[in-house]
């Protein structure tokens, strides 16, 4: 069993998150959700248990999130933050990237500050690891959508996952997973 860090924005992606964290914990792995970015110590507490885990899971769309104001000299939200904090551990990173933007007041594709910043954070993680992309979270459930893998059609939250009860599902997902950092 593999503990699994589950890395997203929350307002947009709450399905796609659900649909991860589902079938991580249908095959038998620990799936650590991120926490509610209400206070400042939420960095912290975070930082920490990605630095605990097995693998690294990055839901990306179309927000930017929360920018923790103290100790962030960069001014990186949360998730960019875990993200650069998984590969600082050397812990293997996969990457699910939202290619459709379903609920535009949901994004920041207009916000003139964010926009930029989300741009950048998804050429950072292209250039990190090679994501898998997905145009909803049907496609996760599927892996019918999967791109950028290799492994299109294969089922689960990542192409070449072990599938739930499946050989393989208790072993570990890190071990061979795309996107490796």
């Amino acid at each position: 069993m593999a503990k699994v860090y589950v890395s997203s924005t929350i307002v947009d992606l709450k399905l796609e998150r659900q649909a991860v964290v589902d079938w991580l914990r249908a095959a038998r792995h620990q799936a650590v959700d991120s926490y509610l970015p209400d206070s400042d110590t939420v960095r912290d507490s975070c930082l920490d248990d990605v630095g605990a885990c097995d693998l690294y899971v990055l839901i990306l769309g179309h927000r930017y999130g929360f920018q923790p104001p103290d100790d962030n000299p960069e001014g990186l939200s949360i998730t960019q933050l875990e993200f650069r904090r998984a590969g600082q551990c050397r812990i293997p990173r996969i990457a699910l990237v939202r290619t459709s933007i379903p609920d535009v007041s949901l994004s920041d594709v207009d916000d003139p500050q964010k926009a930029p910043l989300v741009r950048a954070f998804r050429a950072e993680v292209a250039r990190e690891v090679r994501p898998a992309e997905f145009k909803g979270s049907a496609g996760l459930d599927s892996g019918a959508e999967h791109r950028g893998s290799g492994r299109a059609g294969q089922a689960g939250p990542a192409a070449g996952w072990p599938r739930p009860g499946g050989p393989g599902a208790a072993a570990g997902a890190a071990a061979g997973s795309p996107g490796r950092a």
